[in-house]
């Protein structure tokens, strides 16, 4: 099948890959994919294969409130006004062989390569760079540079009879998420379908409008699902394979703090006075549990046009608390006493039951979900150490709406969504003294500060929300329809206390507008304007400290061009 082009997005770090072209002989082709042709009618086989490649510019200059900063510096200096933010060619192939519609696999691989991606970042010389030597590691050249290629997709399949009810079975890498979400920003943060499979946030961050589906990332798994009745069915995971979120790493221009994750050895460094400044490390954190269980049941009721949704999961984050301590895992000071490390750890045993609906009103579509958490992982004061981050029960909830308004004199069709999600702190579980609130904290950071947020400390309630519009306009040209995307993600009010795949701090806001140009149902040009405001401040310590994403110098532009054979 076709892969579904993020839009609005002017950049993707989704990576695709493309057919040789000695081979084109085996298939006939339609507007999208490639058939084998076979002399059994039962065997469908089909190679689906994209190229992208995408351009972005950087259009603000850097803050002088970041570049002076430690924490930020490095991301913000390593790009100057107008110059180049990425370069990437993007590369997917999938495979997909179907025996009489009940059997069969599918594979995926994915491939990229930035020929214009430095190998060195830039930072304040008043500060030590997180990156020794300036030099970026390994990591962040196999996922910003390249040449480098994963394999995506890799399962088999096979649905059956058994007692007069259809079972579907799924076995393999593949991304299953569950839920009413519509924008990952929002309700995918706040859906049952949290921690479900590991996200790409680095494709979010440049893609701000994408659903939670267009950011996954296959994990080895088993998935069931059967048709109880012919209005029930029933659906249940496990995974054998652990993998955590994919963050924009520190020192990169989409980074947040420079210290931030994967990426860069360096943590911080320390003064002790008489003796010297040490470099603290950044420890390699200790995966998250395998095991994920989840079931999922859906009952739809015709009478009222609606489906609900029932769902119950146990699992590990793939989002981290990023920065906790990890005692004596840093440089010696003296003999047997060594400087803490900083590393990241990831909830485990997290519970999850939640309900939802999707329906109509009129011609919209409404869905929305209510869901409770326990041993949830909440925002941790600085001094956290690895074995004592808090955890709590949490509410979380979300409700969205998507219209059509058809052919008016503005234009030929539109597309209307919008979505509200919020979470409130229920109560406090487990370390409530390193829990990041007055109420809670023991160790002054938040309870000296009165609860201030550039001492990273939270409210106990959040809210935001997603609005997205596109507007068609069809054959502006001789074969190209036009549609201009728009989109606005608002966090209207708190400063989230769950560890969660997003930036859900009051008044970190983004704003996106676009031109896509579809050419003969075959190729795609993107223009994108990314746009970001966040709040800024200073700690009691004097650090300075961005709320949400650090982006508020960081607008940009972005050329897409995507075809699909």
């Amino acid at each position: 099948m076709k892969q579904k082009s993020l839009k609005p997005s002017a950049i993707s770090l989704g990576v695709h890959a493309t057919c040789i072209a000695a081979a084109c002989g085996l298939w006939s082709a339609n507007a999208n994919a490639f058939h084998f042709d076979v002399p059994n009618p039962d065997i469908d086989m089909e190679w689906d294969n994209t190229v992208r490649a995408d351009y972005g510019i950087r259009l603000q200059n850097p803050s002088h409130f970041y570049t002076n900063s430690p924490t930020y510096d490095e991301g913000d200096l390593s790009t100057p006004k107008f110059s180049t933010i990425q370069s990437m060619l993007n590369l997917y192939s999938e495979f997909d062989f179907k025996y009489k519609d009940t059997s069969g696999f599918r594979i995926s691989m994915d491939a990229w390569y930035d020929p214009t991606f430095k190998n060195h970042n830039t930072s304040n010389p008043a500060f030590p760079p997180n990156y020794p030597n300036n030099e970026y590691t390994s990591y962040i050249k196999k996922y910003y540079q390249g040449p480098s290629a994963e394999l995506r997709d890799a399962f088999v399949f096979h649905t059956f009879d058994l007692g007069g009810h259809s079972v579907n079975v799924k076995l393999g890498r593949t991304a299953v998420t569950w839920g009413q979400s519509a924008f990952a920003t929002l309700g995918g943060a706040n859906s049952v379908a949290i921690g479900q499979q590991p996200l790409d946030l680095m494709k979010l961050t440049q893609s701000p409008s994408a659903s939670l589906k267009e950011i996954v990332l296959p994990t080895a798994q088993a998935n069931v699902t059967t048709s109880i009745t012919d209005t029930f069915s029933l659906g249940a995971q496990y995974t054998f394979e652990w993998n955590h979120d994919r963050l924009p790493e520190g020192g990169t221009y989409f980074g947040g703090a420079d210290p931030i994750l994967y990426g860069p050895p360096i943590a911080s460094y320390q003064n002790i006075p008489g003796l010297g400044t040490f470099a603290i490390p950044r420890i390699a954190p200790t995966k998250g549990q395998i095991g994920d269980i989840g079931i999922d049941g859906k009952w739809r009721v015709d009478s009222i046009a609606t489906t609900y949704e029932f769902t119950y999961r146990h699992f590990a984050m793939k989002m981290p608390w990023a920065a906790v301590l990890l005692p004596g895992a840093g440089p010696e000071l003296f003999p047997g006493t060594n400087l803490p490390g900083v590393t990241a750890k990831y909830g485990n045993d997290v519970n999850l039951i939640g309900a939802g609906f999707n329906s109509a009103i009129g011609s919209a579509a409404v869905a929305g979900e209510l869901s409770y958490r326990w041993n949830m992982p909440l925002n941790a004061v600085n001094t956290t150490t690895v074995n004592d981050a808090p955890t709590g029960r949490t509410l979380h909830g979300l409700l969205n709406v998507t219209q059509s308004f058809g052919k008016t004199p503005m234009w030929d069709n539109m597309f209307l969504q919008a979505e509200f999600a919020f979470n409130q702190l229920l109560s406090v579980q487990s370390n409530a003294r390193n829990f990041a609130n007055s109420s809670y904290d023991t160790t002054g950071q938040c309870s000296a500060s009165g609860n201030s947020a550039f001492n990273n400390c939270s409210t106990r309630f959040w809210a935001g929300i997603g609005i997205g519009a596109s507007p068609q306009w069809y054959q502006v040209f001789p074969g190209v329809d036009l549609t201009m995307p728009l989109f606005v993600n608002l966090n209207l009010k708190g400063y989230s206390s769950v560890i969660a795949p997003a930036a859900e701090a009051q008044g970190q806001n983004t704003f996106v507008v676009g031109l896509d140009f579809t050419i003969y149902n075959k190729h795609e040009v993107d223009i994108t304007y990314t746009y970001y405001m966040n709040k800024k401040g200073y700690s009691t310590a004097g650090a300075a400290t961005a709320l949400g994403a650090p982006y508020s110098d960081k607008s940009w532009i972005g050329i897409t061009y995507q075809t699909t054979f």
